[in-house]
């Protein structure tokens, strides 16, 4: 199974990126998802995750570890690796079926982390992502 390569984004569109978990697998199974291109002012409702990448000391005001500890997962059929903190969520939020709508936005994993223009422009899109999201988990 090889890594993830992302469809790029046309810009001049506002398109982004939104993931579907699949539910049907066992809750020991590695997460598997499907991202899928939109867009944004015709997407489908759509839930947005603001979290921490990372987990901070709770006793200390350090920065955490530029270290970050990575889980993998599957976005269709290839590997994809995330911050553990985040693969905790997907592994919890996939097991609970009143979590609607399927639709997620998650800048970790619907943001090419890499293409610098990419980031910068969904940066430039990002209050209207999380005004347009039908729920936005903290």
């Amino acid at each position: 199974m090889g890594a993830y390569s992302y469809q790029p984004l046309d810009a001049s569109r506002s398109q982004i990126r939104l993931l579907k978990i699949d539910r049907s697998l066992s809750p020991t199974a590695k997460v598997r998802c499907h991202l899928e291109v939109f867009d944004l002012y015709n997407a489908p409702h759509y839930t947005g995750l603001s979290y921490r990448w990372t987990y901070l000391e709770p006793d200390t005001a350090q920065r955490p570890s530029p270290e970050v500890t990575k889980k993998s997962m599957v976005v269709d059929g290839k590997l994809f690796y995330v911050s553990e903190n985040l693969a905790n969520f997907l592994e919890v939020f996939r097991e609970q079926p009143q979590n609607e709508p399927i639709w997620l936005w998650i800048d970790q994993i619907c943001i090419n982390q890499e293409d610098i223009p990419e980031r910068n422009q969904q940066i430039r899109l990002m209050s209207d992502i999380y005004i347009r999201c039908q729920t936005v988990i903290i």
